[in-house]
């Protein structure tokens, strides 16, 4: 069986060596196109009917056109709205120019750097696809679960609490995706509006006609034999294998009696997440990996419009003005980016990785060593497997199932992990996904020494992510209660997303007492009854702990007060009997009487004085009376 290795390094067809502003020699970039940005107050610009000229006002952008032999202009981003907003304006401001028979040239880029109309012109970079892909030998997931060692992110344990539902999309940049793989197809994306519409139409003015599974951005014509190259086209199919090995990783269907388990893939009558195909990456004429990074501009903008959740970037990046206001077009709806850190085994920040704005993944191997290859840094933001990951490929189009390490499988799991998370917790904004992500890991740092605070908060752990995901919260006492020393009283919580047992402790001096523990083990529900014991406190507060997970963890929003019941002074005024007390902080005070010095008791009248006055005639009618004062809660 064939296969084709994705080399890692950067790519191209043609390599350009120049030494001036524009094409940096370190950067491969591509040769037939550039991006042109316009000035703020060029936006009602337009491109000519047969596409050669860049604006119809602009006479020296037309001159140029024709001096270098520009084919075609069109806008990056072709649904971007104009002067609406800011964000949206500077997208709209985004033009494409495809030269013909003529390479770019950095003299090219200087004559359209000075028009008028121009702010900012770019050259294409190219880059390369973070992945080794390996032949399939027999199914092992250790990654999953490792029955041998604890290095694995523990997914059955997470499965039991989710295993993905469609509100969460997984915008898949990468070389396409085998949408009718029999282990993804239940948990492709299905654009319903053009699903269901007018054939050759664009049913949801997006700006792309019949997108049924997302969209393939390519136009590149120097691609390997049997590649597609040409058009870009509604079918973002996967050549290479990398989307799709990716892909499987994060998504493929759980519990149908085929292939590989994955992170999110639902399962047993759930949906799974869903993967929007965005087909950014190719493979060159010279058996090269390659992504550009203004088609990962426009695919970013597409998933945006069409509610992706979470981005997968498993490639690296360089830094381009388009690329860059996508994402922070992106960001500022919440979405979500995972980029695998990379495969050149130093410290180096790739563009996507310096942004600080990111999820930043590191590989980690079966022994929870960082891989070989694998790129470290304080800008890393957490690790995850990367070593001998089996899961769906495509073999030159042909649905089959292949191994592959590096930073690309490992920022996959990730992607997984937060599609788990927006399922479990829809209402999340992604700060709060990320923060219950980087949390819920195990510490690696024992294994790795020689890299300390550089693979991030530690190896994904997913149980743990997902435990820090659930609903876990203090019902009662939650502030205001008072608590009577001697009563029985009960404790409540909820644990939705909650397994194991409990640590249960209580603070009689909030903030600055100490916590002690009242109950550690598993009970019976959400809930625990104890007794009230001394010391009395006004300000205490109970918190509730994972044991598994101590952090997770929730305490009382507020003081409540444990009180005792007042010592009576009684005497005679008259006809009266008056019993008198000091104020114990209670809200009541409840009086009872009894004819037996030891009772029973019986309650007979309650007040929120200090006083009680008893008519003596009325009191012994019956015989002689014994008579308490108790604090009362209500």
């Amino acid at each position: 069986m064939r296969r084709s290795v994705l080399m890692l390094c950067i790519l191209m067809a043609m390599v350009l060596s120049a030494h001036a502003r524009f094409l940096e020699p370190s950067t491969t970039f591509a040769l037939n196109r550039f991006i042109v940005r316009t000035r703020p107050e060029s936006r009602d610009l337009q491109p000519e009917a047969n596409g050669r000229a860049a604006v119809l006002a602009d006479r020296q952008l037309t001159q140029l056109n024709e001096k270098w032999g520009v084919e075609k202009v069109e806008p990056l981003f072709p649904m971007a709205s104009r002067g609406e907003e800011p964000c949206s304006f500077e997208l709209s401001c985004y033009w494409r120019f495809w030269l013909g028979s003529n390479a770019l040239t950095e003299e090219m880029l200087g004559d359209f750097s000075h028009a008028s109309a121009v702010e900012l012109v770019e050259a294409v970079p190219i880059q390369e696809v973070c992945y080794q892909p390996n032949d399939p030998a027999y199914v092992s997931q250790w990654y999953l679960r490792s029955t041998e060692q604890d290095h694995d992110i523990d997914a059955p344990e997470a499965w039991d609490l989710e295993r993905g539902h469609a509100n969460a999309i997984i915008g898949l940049m990468d070389t396409g995706v085998q949408f009718g793989h029999p282990d993804l197809a239940a948990n492709i994306w299905v654009n319903e509006a053009e699903m269901n519409g007018v054939p050759s139409f664009d049913d949801d003015g997006n700006g792309y006609k019949d997108d049924f599974h997302g969209w393939d951005f390519i136009v590149y014509e120097m691609v390997y034999p049997g590649e597609d190259g040409r058009y870009t086209d509604n079918a973002p199919t996967d050549f290479v294998g990398h989307g799709t090995h990716v892909a499987g990783i994060a998504a493929a269907a759980l519990n149908n009696s085929t292939g590989v388990s994955a992170i999110a893939g639902g399962g047993s009558g759930y949906d799974g997440v869903r993967i929007m195909p965005l087909r950014i990456g190719w493979l060159g004429a010279d058996g090269r990996g390659y992504v550009a990074m203004d088609y990962a501009a426009q695919a970013i903008e597409y998933g945006r419009q069409k509610g992706v959740t979470v981005f997968s970037c498993a490639w690296t990046s360089s830094y381009h003005s388009a690329l860059a206001a996508a994402m922070n077009n992106a960001i500022s709806d919440g979405i979500i980016f995972c980029v695998a850190a990379g495969n050149s085994n130093n410290s180096t920040p790739y563009y996507l990785s310096s942004r600080g704005d990111c999820i930043d993944i590191a590989a980690t191997d079966a022994n929870d060593i960082k891989t070989t290859s694998s790129n470290f840094g304080t800008w890393v933001d957490i690790s995850a497997p990367g070593q001998s990951i089996y899961s769906t490929y495509s073999d030159h189009y042909t649905n089959t199932y292949a191994y592959g390490s590096g930073t690309s499988v490992a920022s996959a799991m990730v992607t997984g992990a937060v599609g788990l998370v927006r399922s479990r917790r829809p209402e999340w904004a992604r700060e709060e996904i990320t923060s219950a992500l980087l949390a819920g890991v195990d510490n690696i740092y024992d294994e790795n020494p020689g890299f300390a605070g550089l693979l991030g908060s530690g190896r994904l752990n997913l149980h743990f992510v997902l435990l820090k995901a659930g609903d876990f919260a203090i019902v009662t006492p939650n502030g205001g209660e008072t608590w009577l020393l001697g009563d029985t009283v009960k404790v409540i919580w909820k644990s939705d997303g909650m397994d194991g047992g409990i640590v249960l402790s209580l603070n009689r001096n909030f903030p600055e007492g100490g916590w002690e523990e009242i109950f550690a083990g598993a009970p019976e529900g959400d809930f625990l009854t104890l007794v009230v014991t001394e010391p009395a406190s006004p300000c205490a507060r109970i918190r509730i702990q994972s044991q598994l997970v101590p952090d997770v963890a929730d305490s009382s929003d507020g003081n409540f007060a444990i009180i005792d019941s007042p010592e009576i002074t009684a005497f005679r005024k008259g006809k009266d009997i008056i019993l008198r007390w000091a104020p114990t902080g209670a809200p009541y005070y409840s009086i009872y009487s009894s004819p037996e010095p030891f009772g029973p008791f019986s309650r007979f009248e309650r007040t929120t004085a200090d006083t009680f006055h008893i008519d003596v005639g009325a009191a012994t009618r019956y015989g002689r009376k014994f008579y308490q004062v108790r604090s009362a809660a209500h």
